[in-house]
């Protein structure tokens, strides 16, 4: 719903020629909304590729290296250590073990460049199988610690709604 609504009201903007609204827009609503399955998605496949052996030929591989790669350049943008952290931990690799530093590797890096990237904690959810170190708004280690989120400059009204992780992940199968 609140990407629908900014689309439209950044669609209405732009036809009134206030490209500085239309900007603001899409600066700090449409991208870090759309940024938010991303995040999920490299998440999900972090947690269940690090119980993966060398050399597996498991898809799911494959399959959080390119979620891992749709959202690395914004996640540059915002912290570029965080970012080559996620890249190394989530590169498709055979003669590696998958996610080499763990889960909280790449939990730790996002929930480091989140702030810059004008996504808040709680839109990402908490991963099933990562209750304390998947949990983007605590420390990573009791999970009790806030991570302070972003005010989104030129925007108005309450934070959007967050986005709810509502299906368990087996590690047994990552779809």
């Amino acid at each position: 719903e609140v990407i629908m609504t900014s689309l439209n009201d950044a669609a209405e903007t732009a036809a009134t020629k206030n490209c500085d609204e239309t900007q603001g827009l899409v600066q700090n609503t449409i991208i870090p909304t759309m940024i938010i399955p991303l995040i999920q998605g490299t998440l999900k496949y972090a947690s269940y590729n690090a119980n993966l052996d060398v050399a597996t030929t498991d898809a799911s591989l494959a399959i959080g290296d390119a979620f891992s790669r749709a959202v690395l350049p914004l996640v540059n943008l915002a912290a570029p250590t965080s970012a080559s952290t996620i890249q190394t931990q989530m590169e498709f690799q055979l003669s590696s073990k998958p996610v080499m530093g763990g889960f909280q590797a790449v939990a730790d890096a996002f929930r480091a460049s989140l702030a810059g990237m004008n996504v808040q904690c709680n839109q990402i959810g908490v991963l099933v199988d990562e209750p304390v170190l998947g949990n983007l708004c605590g420390d990573g280690t009791t999970g009790s610690t806030p991570v302070p989120s972003p005010t989104a400059p030129g925007t108005a009204g309450p934070a959007p709604t967050p986005v709810p992780v509502s299906e368990p992940v087996s590690p047994t199968s990552p779809d």
